[in-house]
């Protein structure tokens, strides 16, 4: 029989993450809050398959280089997830464009050195 609750240490070591990003995530993406309902009689969080789920599609995000707000609405269906163009992509492009820039500072150094 599948295990119906989850513990906080369960849940990291299933996604291999530390407990402390879960409760970062938690205090970060208010559409956790939403959807993270189950507690011990103590006070303890409680986590279902449905949690790690999404605690999986936010490292995938996470992963993509989106931040916690775009995360959150994402989650919440308040925006899509390629609603405009990537952080990655846009890096990327900036990344080859001072690579660009860099060569030409190059070449002009050399030229400005062979002048003297």
């Amino acid at each position: 029989m599948k295990k119906r609750f989850f513990k906080k240490s369960d849940v990291a070591d299933i996604l291999k993450i530390p407990e402390t990003t879960i409760a970062y995530w938690e205090r970060n993406i208010p559409v956790l809050r939403k959807k993270i309902s189950h507690r011990t009689n103590g006070g303890h969080r409680l986590y279902t398959q449905e949690n790690i789920l999404l605690f999986r599609e936010i490292i995938r995000l996470s992963e993509k280089e989106f931040s916690l707000e775009r995360i959150d609405k994402i989650l919440s269906g308040k925006e899509s997830e390629d609603s405009d163009t990537n952080i990655v992509e846009i890096k990327h492009k900036a990344q080859i464009k001072i690579e660009e820039a860099i060569g030409k500072l190059k070449e002009l150094q050399k030229l400005i050195l062979a002048k003297q």
